[in-house]
């Protein structure tokens, strides 16, 4: 198979490494993109009965290549993908948090806004660790859920009023957002005043007057390897291949 890779970071590398050994005696052409797939792809010459990989396709891009007789396979649409990505998110944020903090994580009082996947495990690897963690959810199950584990929650901006409930971030050392929707409102920026803010979530979700790191791209840049073989599993599981080996 003919494999064009489009993607520029080491994740893209080591999945088409993987895929073209894979691929090697299978007829046919592969356009792999790069995590997230940006709308510029369009430019690509695809053709009927080509496959396109990527992640988060922008819709006009899927459409195109579709119209173009294209097999489109979006990673954003695979849960095997997502939950295996997310858990390498929260581990290359735990790494930085242990290589950035002055202090120990069991010194640290942690809120977490967002319980999606990245929030769980992200939740999951601080408690291990040993830091204090609240959650900042808009589900009343989930905090349902949390609150029967011990662990303390809030609701989230998206639905307080609505609640009656009023969100606090009195206490926190450190705050990382996890959820792709602005939650953090600008006159909430002098109650964050000390806080470490960090921003996982992919957009402008925090306002700009507070003072955040962004970590984009983390299992790419942190772990290449395991981001890469990771995106070329999904890939041959797209293609109907067998993955292992």
């Amino acid at each position: 198979m003919i494999i064009k890779s489009y993607g520029g970071d080491r994740r893209c590398a080591v999945a088409e490494g993987i895929l073209r050994h894979k691929l090697e005696d299978r007829a046919g052409r592969l356009h792999l993109f790069a995590v997230p797939t940006k709308s510029e792809a369009k430019a690509v010459e695809a053709r009927r009965g080509d496959f396109a990989v990527g992640y988060a396709f922008p819709s006009s891009l899927a459409h195109d290549l579709a119209e173009r007789g294209v097999t489109v396979a979006d990673a954003e649409k695979d849960e095997r993908f997502l939950s295996a990505n997310a858990y390498l998110t929260a581990l290359a944020t735990a790494g930085y948090l242990l290589q950035t903090q002055t202090r120990a994580p069991g010194e640290l009082k942690i809120g977490i806004i967002g319980y999606g996947r990245i929030g769980r495990e992200l939740l999951r690897l601080l408690l291990f660790l040993g830091a204090d963690c609240r959650v900042y959810t808009a589900s009343e199950e989930k905090r349902r859920e949390l609150g029967e584990c011990g662990i303390e929650s809030a609701l989230s901006s998206e639905n307080r009023e609505k609640a009656g409930g009023v969100r606090r971030f009195s206490g926190l050392d450190l705050l990382i957002n996890t959820a792709p929707a602005r939650l953090i409102r600008e006159e909430e920026a002098e109650e964050l005043s000390g806080v470490r803010v960090i921003e996982l979530a992919s957009g402008d979700n925090i306002p700009a007057d507070i003072p955040y790191e962004r970590l984009a791209s983390l299992p790419a840049k942190t772990y290449p390897e395991s981001a890469g073989r990771l995106y070329a599993d999904f890939a041959l599981r797209a293609l109907g291949e067998e993955a292992d080996g």
